[in-house]
């Protein structure tokens, strides 16, 4: 699958695949028209969905009960409004984004996946947006050749203990990497999203519905 330019859709993002995990939560995706991408997670004992999705100028989020269709929309954010967070951010703190020739990785000892491989949808995720289990770390690490080669599309950096320490991307003309610091990750997803008091909203949305559903079964 190609990558939109302006919202890179990684390559494991396939209309109609699933991604089914050992806890019984899944993963669906799925999409309207050809510029829209939903992500579709739930628990596949209950109807309450959470949706996730991505079209050219927006992202979006909303929950579902299936059964009664009603939603509740949480987000709805323009693209542009991370990109230029993320500007604003790198002129205040530059020491947050580190440009340098790709052959210096040699000296780093972090880990480093490629979020747009088929086996991310596989990773297990810890209560962090982007740290993972340290058992899925080593396995999952792209090897230092295929980094200093520049031969993936963007990465995040781990610590052996699944800690995400931020993002990697090859700069390909230029045969340089640039690094993202987690803490510039953390400051755009908090201004642009409110990740924490999203996470908030979803949890009690769910907890709602948990309570209806224990009502009508009384």
């Amino acid at each position: 699958m190609d990558n939109n330019k302006s919202n890179p859709i990684p390559q494991w993002v396939v209309k109609g695949n699933s991604v089914h995990f050992r806890n019984g939560n899944m993963v669906k995706f799925a999409g309207k028209r050809s510029n829209d991408f939903y992500l579709i997670m739930k628990d596949e004992s209950d109807s309450f969905h959470v949706n996730f999705t991505i079209n050219d100028n927006t992202y979006g989020l909303h929950t579902k009960d299936e059964k009664t269709s009603e939603r509740k929309f949480l987000l709805n954010v323009y693209s542009d409004v991370i990109v230029d967070l993320v500007r604003y951010w790198q002129k205040r703190k530059p020491e947050w984004v580190k440009e340098f020739p790709s052959i210096f990785y040699k000296r780093h000892d972090e880990y480093v996946i490629d979020v747009n491989t088929n086996q991310v949808p596989n990773l297990r995720w810890q209560k962090g947006i982007c740290d993972i289990e340290p058992e899925d770390v080593i396995p999952n690490a792209l090897s230092k050749d295929k980094i200093i080669n520049l031969k993936f599309s963007q990465g995040l950096i781990y610590t052996q203990l699944g800690v995400c320490k931020g993002m990697l991307m090859p700069h390909k003309k230029s045969k340089k990497l640039i690094q993202i610091d987690r803490a510039l990750t953390d400051m755009v997803l908090n201004s642009a999203i409110g990740i924490n008091a999203l996470k908030e909203s979803i949890k009690k949305e769910y907890k709602n519905y948990v309570n209806s559903k224990k009502t009508q079964n009384a």
